[in-house]
């Protein structure tokens, strides 16, 4: 009796492993019992002989599996550096623009009170007798407090010629009056403000600070005729401008400032030789004259740069309903420190008081490590009271 069935037919070696393909086969005898499939042979001591298709199946799997593994371990890979690389620079970029520089700057520049003003005033000794200097000081800046610049105004006083406008002109009769001697009252006058300074130094951010609302303005007589006038532009910056008085006459033989800056005091001093005439009896609007001065600037850099400056009388302006000469000057620095500065000053016919001080600055000045730096200024400052603090 024969039966049909299908299955699969397997080709066997002596040795009981499949050696053939699979195929799909018809009728065939029935048997009571399947043909034995002689065992493995014995193999050799620690070796395993494992059946073709087992094997076959192992490296198969393998193979689809192996692939994938290797590219989800190097997306993974990408992905991890990344979101490392990402967060580094997160991390860097905090670090270099408000961690480094906020270690740098220190505390940030403040207002000058009236009330400290006037307390350094009068501690600085001055006299009704005009005899007494800006007190000194030590010139290291190491905080961020800007003491008063110790100088002696008498010092700056290089030369007796002055350069300046000629007071033979034609247009003389023209020329508005003037005080007899052109120093203003001693003590501590308010200032209203507005503006602002930077420095960038490099690659860093800037650091700025704010000028105003309030200026403290202090003025010393200084020898016979000479004084100075200081402005407290903030905790970390002041400006000392020397003024020496004749009749009719105002000259200026320099100044002096000092700036804290990314934790670093700078003196800044002004020497002009001859002295620059600011007020001539005589002049008239529209008169033109030159000055040269030199500048050392010390401290957190140094560097020696010149000075040539061009001024002009504008014309006879009101300031807080005084008269005042206003004059315009545009200087060119060359050397260790590159720019320009426009300057102009209403200064009073009455005592030489400059009321009105208006100023624009851009200089870029070489800096070690960092390569250079860029300073800008612009400021207005503006007289509240004729009558000084004392």
């Amino acid at each position: 009796m024969r039966t049909t069935r299908r299955g699969l037919a397997r080709e066997v070696s002596p040795q009981g492993v499949t050696v053939g393909p699979v195929v799909e086969v018809g009728t065939e005898p029935r048997q009571d019992f399947d043909p034995p499939v002689p065992p493995n042979p014995p193999a050799p001591s620690g070796v395993v002989i494992m059946p073709a298709g087992l094997v076959r199946d192992l490296f198969s799997d393998a193979a689809r599996a192996g692939p994938v593994r290797t590219k989800a371990s190097k997306l993974r890979t990408f992905l991890l550096l990344g979101v490392g690389a990402l967060i580094g620079g997160i991390l860097f970029a905090l670090a270099n623009f408000l961690v480094v520089p906020r270690l740098l700057r220190g505390d940030p520049a403040e207002p000058v009170g009236l009330d400290d003003a006037l307390e350094e005033f009068r501690g600085g000794g001055a006299d009704s007798g005009g005899s007494a200097a800006a007190p000194e000081t030590d010139p290291t800046l190491t905080g961020d407090a800007v003491g008063v610049p110790g100088q002696d105004p008498s010092s700056l006083e290089s030369s007796t010629d002055v350069a300046g406008p000629e007071s033979g002109t034609e247009n003389q009769s023209a020329a508005p009056g003037a005080a007899a001697v052109l120093r203003p009252p001693q003590g501590v006058y308010s200032f209203s403000g507005k503006g602002s300074e930077s420095t960038k130094p490099g690659g860093l951010p800037a650091e700025t600070s704010a000028i105003g609302p309030t200026v403290a303005a202090v003025v010393r007589h200084a020898g016979a005729d000479c004084w100075t006038l200081e402005l407290k532009l903030h905790t970390k910056h002041s400006l000392v401008n020397t003024y020496c008085a004749g009749e009719g006459s105002l000259t200026t033989p320099g100044s002096e400032s000092e700036m804290v800056t990314f934790g670093k005091g700078f003196r800044n001093s002004v020497r002009c030789n001859p002295a620059v005439a600011l007020i001539t009896p005589g002049m008239a609007p529209g008169a033109a004259w030159k000055g040269a001065c030199a500048l050392a600037t010390s401290g957190g850099t140094t560097g020696n740069s010149t000075l040539d400056e061009t001024w002009t009388y504008v014309a006879t302006e009101t300031v807080l309903g005084t008269p005042t000469w206003h004059l315009r000057s545009i200087t060119q620095s060359s050397g260790s420190a590159t720019g320009s500065t426009e300057q102009n000053l209403w200064i009073s016919q009455a005592n030489g008081l400059p009321l009105k001080i208006r100023t624009q600055i851009r200089a870029v000045s070489s800096a070690p490590v960092i390569g250079s730096a860029v300073h800008t200024e612009e400021m207005e400052l503006t007289v509240e009271s004729l009558t000084p603090r004392t």
